[in-house]
């Protein structure tokens, strides 16, 4: 599961559209190998944010989003996992290899 939480604002009264312009930079491979590593960097970053979000959960002794937050948590570092052993696959059998494992599933 994928959850995309993406907040806009006008930047003042008047305007009638969002300045996306500050988003972060996109992450796209031109490889299989890069697409995972650009993948990974993203769950990282992920990780990061939601273990901080959980901490303010705490703070404001909001358990209930805390409990959310925690099983968004174990998603994501399970596909951090899931991603790390995909290039260790890539580096031990190689990248045609890989390809060709994954092609017939």
């Amino acid at each position: 599961m994928s959850i995309i939480i993406l907040i806009c604002s006008p930047c003042n009264a008047n305007d009638s559209y969002f300045h996306l312009q500050d988003l972060n930079k996109l992450l796209i491979g031109e490889s299989v190998k890069e697409v995972l590593k650009c993948d990974l960097q993203l769950e990282q970053e992920a990780i990061h944010l939601v273990r901080e979000a959980i901490s303010c959960c705490e703070l404001e002794a909001d358990y209930i989003s805390r409990e959310l937050l925690a099983d968004i948590l174990e998603g994501e570092e399970e596909h951090l996992d899931w991603l790390g052993t995909q290039l260790g696959l890539i580096e031990s059998m190689g990248l045609e290899n890989f390809i060709q494992f994954h092609r017939h599933e």
